[in-house]
C-alpha cells in the first residue's frame, strides 16, 4: 500500500473552503485512487462518477485549480509534486512486496531470532 500526500493545512486552506465538503470529498478519495492505481493523477471521468462526482462537483474543482480537464477526464494540479510519480510508486511497491516476503518468509534481516530453551515437564528445569 502507498500513501499519497495531503496537505496538513487542508481542513482551511481557501481553495478547500471554496468548493465545499462534497469536491474535497471526491478530491481525496479521487486522490487515493490515482496513487493506488499509478495513473500519475490522471481520472477518467467515469472514474471520477463512480466516485460519488458529478460534473457539477468536479466542475468546481477544476474552477478553484485542482483539477484540470484532460482527455474526457481530469487531471490533478501539480500531481508529481502533491502525489507520487509513476517511478516513485514503482520503487515503493517494490520495496513493500520485499518487505511482505520477508515478514511471511522469516528472511527478515532486521528481526533477530532467538534461541527458545527447551523444557523437561518431568523436571521443571532447563535443558
Amino acid at each position: 500500500m502507498v500513501w499519497f500526500r495531503v496537505d496538513d493545512n487542508l481542513a482551511f486552506h481557501k481553495r478547500a473552503v471554496e468548493v465545499g465538503n462534497a469536491a474535497i470529498s471526491v478530491w481525496v478519495r479521487a486522490s487515493a485512487w490515482a496513487a493506488a492505481n499509478n495513473t500519475g493523477g490522471y481520472i477518467p471521468a467515469s472514474t471520477a462518477n463512480e466516485l460519488g462526482a458529478p460534473k457539477t462537483l468536479c466542475d468546481r474543482l477544476v474552477k478553484a485549480g485542482l483539477f484540470e480537464e484532460k482527455d474526457g477526464g481530469y487531471q490533478f494540479h501539480d500531481w508529481d509534486y502533491q502525489g507520487l510519480s509513476k517511478a516513485d510508486k514503482a520503487a515503493a511497491d517494490s520495496s513493500a512486496r520485499t518487505s511482505r516476503r520477508g515478514r511471511h518468509t522469516g528472511n527478515n534481516p532486521g528481526r533477530r531470532l532467538t534461541a527458545v530453551p527447551s523444557i523437561d515437564p518431568t523436571k521443571g528445569t532447563n535443558q
